[in-house]
């Protein structure tokens, strides 16, 4: 079975460098975790040295667009695993793309991560099943969204929102309002935006394991978020978190993971955790960056199990497993910073 590995940022020469750090250490812990199994990693060029200790025998290197090579070369391989982001509908797209040549996806499929990767149609779709934000979605040209933002705020217990890009990933341009001036500087925003009612509480996500039809929630994970001049900055997390309402976190997790058709593979799924009430946030149909710090600390290998549950091998009741240990980490410049304890 030859499995093709990539990550979008580092195939593609990006130069979104906050973005690097983390999918460095992905695909460092998920080439660890599939050491077993014939697999190439795909890499741009600009970031072999990244890489400088793999077997080199199994890198492909690629200086074309991403896109183009899939088209032309995906078809060699049996399975893909791979992360991208929600931003751009890039994850979705390449999903579809890969699913229209016939090679199997160890991860979510194209209707699933479609729903996830708009933040509106993931409200929509868990509405009435778990407890979220109140939440609208915007026009940033339309001046009735201003008056629909100014409601919002009278509503909000905290009177305080947070407005986001209906497709976006790691807290990039996210941000915190306060009044009615605040809302219209988002005039600089992109065009389509969701705003929510800002809960206080803890940042957290569960990380899940999904067959397609059912999940099981591996771990709760704090989230490190800044604020500063009011907007949101993801620096890193601790796994595993302790908290009161970890078992009800759990529930609305598995929960959302299993209503949306599609879902497969590593997920996570952000919440807050106010008081005695967990809300929902997002999900992400896709290997996020508290996989890196799971990697180090559980029992189990992750991306074999996924492996194994996706091909039919194992079932997900078989999945048994522990921590190790506590562990943190931290992005710092090009690097993800990992502490254990």
């Amino acid at each position: 079975m030859k499995i093709l590995l990539f990550e979008y940022f580092t195939a593609s020469n990006s130069n979104d460098r906050p973005i690097i750090s983390e999918a460095k250490a992905m695909i460092e812990s998920l080439l660890e975790d599939l050491k077993d199994f014939k697999v190439y990693l795909l890499i741009s060029k600009s970031f072999l040295s990244f890489f400088k200790d793999y077997n080199q025998d199994n890198i492909i290197t690629i200086e074309e667009d991403l896109f183009i090579w899939l088209k032309k070369n995906i078809y060699k391989f049996n399975k893909v695993m791979f992360i991208g982001c929600e931003e751009r509908l890039i994850l979705y797209e390449l999903t579809k793309l890969i699913e229209a040549q016939g090679v199997e996806i160890l991860g979510s499929n194209s209707k699933g991560i479609l729903t996830c990767s708009n933040k509106y149609k993931t409200y929509i779709a868990l509405k009435n099943k778990v407890r979220q934000p109140k939440t609208i979605k915007i026009d940033i040209n339309n001046d009735n969204s201003y008056l629909a933002i100014k409601k919002l705020l009278e509503k909000s217990n905290s009177k305080k929102l947070i407005a986001k890009p209906i497709y976006g990933v790691d807290c990039q341009d996210t941000k915190l309002i306060h009044d009615d001036k605040e809302a219209y500087n988002l005039n600089n925003h992109k065009k389509e935006l969701i705003i929510q009612e800002f809960i206080e509480g803890d940042t957290v996500s569960v990380s899940l394991i999904s067959d397609g039809n059912e999940s099981i929630p591996i771990s709760l994970n704090e989230q490190f978020i800044a604020i500063n001049n009011n907007e949101f900055n993801y620096l890193g997390g601790e796994i595993p978190f302790e908290h009161p309402l970890k078992e009800e976190a759990f529930k609305i997790a598995k929960i959302a993971t299993e209503t949306i058709d599609g879902l497969k593979g590593f997920i996570g799924v952000d919440l807050i955790l106010s008081n005695d009430k967990v809300y929902f946030l997002e999900i992400n149909s896709r290997f996020t960056t508290s996989y890196v710090g799971l990697a180090k600390i559980i029992n189990i290998n992750i991306g074999e199990s996924i492996i194994k549950l996706l091909t039919n091998q194992i079932t997900l009741n078989s999945i048994n497993f522990k921590f190790n240990g506590k562990v943190k980490f931290i992005k710092n410049g090009k690097n993800l910073e990992i502490k254990l304890s």
